[in-house]
């Protein structure tokens, strides 16, 4: 086994296989130029950390509100990372990730909106968790 990394064989916009062709030619989907760089593994692992910070919020965002409020401000942290484009490139991946970070950083948000209005409407609403 050897520490040096391959180079990336997929499209950068669209995640097309492109292991049989080399670098600089376009993607068949999207046209973009197949760029060899490899993927920026900590912008990478800083979205899926994102992510499942995020979905625990959701998750505990009745429970236990403040241990959501500050996972949803770990989870923004994460997604505070900024992407070194002189080395790497960005993939498909970290783009996915990202945008699902982004979606789920929403739907805390609403819940989070949609508790605190309850909560003045119905100061005593979570009489259960008493």
């Amino acid at each position: 086994m050897t520490d040096v990394e391959s180079p990336v064989k997929q499209c950068q916009l669209c995640g097309y296989d492109m292991t049989d062709r080399d670098g600089g030619e376009t993607c068949p989907e999207c046209g973009s130029a197949l760029d060899t760089r490899p993927d920026d593994q900590r912008y990478l692992q800083a979205g899926f950390i994102a992510k499942v910070l995020l979905v625990w919020a959701i998750a505990l965002q009745i429970l236990l509100p403040p241990v959501a409020i500050l996972l949803a401000f770990a989870a923004a942290f994460q997604l505070a990372k900024r992407h070194d484009t002189s080395q790497y490139r960005l993939s498909y991946r970290a783009r996915r990730d990202r945008k699902h970070a982004n979606y789920l950083a929403f739907i805390w948000f609403v819940i989070f909106v949609a508790m605190v209005v309850i909560s003045e409407m119905w100061p005593n609403w979570q009489f259960w968790l008493d």
